[in-house]
């Protein structure tokens, strides 16, 4: 399958919530409205700005199922899809690749501390398991390994990967590169 790579604007999304603290299924709407109208070309759902750990499973599957509906064809929906196992990830990109996402962002599930093989290839097996649009987010403080350019190189190289977000402490902030 043809995976188109995303350009241009590629914007992580808050998850919008209620006073109650369920998800605002109307707040997406009102995001992915605006980001459509300003030009946005792809949008990642439940990235790490997303609140995404102190989400449930079934909000997890909601938000993807929900979003997905409001989907016009202007811009690529990606979800963030890391699990805290290389199953649970798999799991929630076939999940979103079933409801009609049109790829996913994975990174290492958090504070596991593996080094570079055992990261690369569980890159490896999550882009093996599904024919679906897999971005990496190498995040060296959420997980306590870098992985270095030639790793992420060759993981390039994989026919599913279309894109990779890099975390880096600068000296006036934080700088992410995609």
């Amino acid at each position: 399958m043809a995976h188109i790579k995303p350009k241009g604007s590629f914007v992580a999304l808050v998850t919008p919530m209620n006073e109650d603290g369920s998800i605002d299924f109307e707040g997406f709407r009102t995001l992915l409205n605006w980001h459509e109208q300003n030009g946005t070309e792809a949008v990642l759902i439940m990235g790490s700005t997303g609140e995404v750990s102190m989400l449930t499973q079934e909000e997890r599957r909601a938000i993807i199922s929900e979003t997905a509906k409001m989907k016009t064809g202007k811009m690529l929906f990606y979800y963030g899809c890391t699990g805290n196992n290389t199953q649970s990830t798999i799991d929630y990109v076939r999940y979103a690749k079933a409801e009609g996402g049109d790829g996913a962002i994975i990174a290492a599930p958090a504070y596991i501390c593996a080094d570079n093989v055992a990261i690369s290839d569980y890159v490896r097996e999550v882009c093996d398991a599904e024919d679906f649009a897999i971005g990496f987010y190498n995040n060296p403080p959420r997980v306590k390994t870098d992985l270095h350019w030639n790793d992420l190189l060759e993981l390039a190289k994989h026919p599913n990967r279309r894109c990779h977000v890099n975390f880096r402490s600068a000296p006036c902030g934080v700088e992410a590169r995609v």
